[in-house]
């Protein structure tokens, strides 16, 4: 496994030369959708991470590893910032979407070729199938045969109605079955935002109410059997998008709570682990020029506090899960990466 930014970040560690925030959850615009309007390039956030005061932050795109190396690379210059490779993956868990990053992945792992060409050939059949709609009923209709509410006299475009609908509809990667793949690329599985995903005031743009309300039991129950079979910690800070400042205080200090009495249940000692690890981060899209959150304490944590954790968890997962590639999957993960389109399996939807 290529460790050189492990190596590069336990060093800077134990001489003490980590002195910032640490944010676990930074998206770039290498794995954004091309109708998203905004992000940055990956080496492009590196060079701006002491002015926010951020010494170590993970790339974490949705369903790809895309901008990750880029990241590292830009790093390599910069005696101040660290990279730890990541990915967000888009799971669904008993009809509920939530979202499980990975950190400390291998990126290089030939598995993600294929977990991103299974990712890809499902969301592409996906949209021909809804683009084939847009055209039979036309875009205001399409969006409100899928449930959507648009106003009578509003001029929807047939790119942002695709895009609202995926944003609902998206086929997801069953949550076990992305732990797992998460622990043979030896990272660890982390529950980003668990309160957007347990939202009782719901509608179809999941970050916008201010007065978030969460359904609490619902998302504890969730949280110890997705723990059952495997899930190695939550993000208790994140901006929750639109939320007040009070519902993400309240969030933060009950996910805090949650996490940290999670480790004394029976079923979680049945794990073997002893660790729970709390990540945060700032979700950051579109970076410090717009959104304030990068860099922000609340929704970040102080590196040196949680390195250890994050550096025990890793060494855990690493020893008890990671899945060393063979050299015929090496020799099979060249080969694809030379393909544009490669003949992936479909991704099957949980039922």
């Amino acid at each position: 496994m290529p460790n050189n930014w492990l190596e590069r970040l336990r060093n800077a560690y134990k001489e003490g030369a980590i002195k910032g925030l640490a944010d676990f959850h930074v998206h770039t615009k290498e794995g954004l959708s091309e109708n998203f309007s905004g992000g940055v390039l990956a080496s492009s956030i590196v060079g701006k991470t002491s002015k926010h005061n951020v010494s170590v932050f993970a790339v974490t795109n949705y369903n790809t590893v895309k901008g990750v190396q880029r990241a590292l690379e830009a790093a390599k210059t910069s005696e101040n910032t660290h990279v730890i490779p990541g990915i967000e993956i888009l799971s669904i868990y008993k009809g509920a979407n939530v979202h499980i990053l990975g950190l400390g992945i291998d990126h290089t792992h030939p598995e993600i070729v294929e977990f991103e060409g299974a990712v890809n050939a499902a969301l592409e059949a996906q949209k021909h199938q809804l683009s084939v709609e847009i055209k039979h009923f036309g875009a205001f209709q399409f969006m409100k045969n899928h449930g959507l509410s648009v106003k009578k006299d509003a001029n929807i475009s047939a790119p942002y109605a695709l895009e609202k609908v995926l944003q609902k509809e998206r086929q997801m990667y069953p949550v076990q079955g992305a732990i797992n793949l998460i622990h043979r690329l030896g990272g660890i599985a982390v529950w980003a935002h668990p309160p957007v995903h347990f939202k009782l005031n719901a509608n179809e743009d999941s970050h916008v109410s201010k007065e978030l309300k969460v359904d609490w039991k619902a998302l504890r129950k969730t949280m110890w059997e997705m723990t059952e079979f495997g899930l190695d910690g939550i993000e208790i800070g994140n901006p929750l998008g639109g939320a007040s400042e009070k519902v993400k205080d309240d969030c933060r200090v009950k996910l805090r709570g949650m996490a940290e009495k999670i480790v004394n249940l029976p079923m979680f000692k049945k794990t073997g682990k002893r660790f729970f690890f709390i990540s945060a981060g700032s979700d950051e899209h579109i970076f410090p020029a717009i959104n304030p959150n990068f860099g922000k304490s609340a929704h970040a944590v102080n590196a040196s506090y949680s390195l250890p954790s994050f550096l025990n968890a890793l060494d855990y997962v690493r020893k008890n899960h990671y899945i060393v590639p063979t050299p015929q999957q090496i020799a099979a993960f060249q080969t694809a990466a030379k393909k544009p389109k490669p003949p992936y399996r479909r991704i099957i939807r949980e039922q």
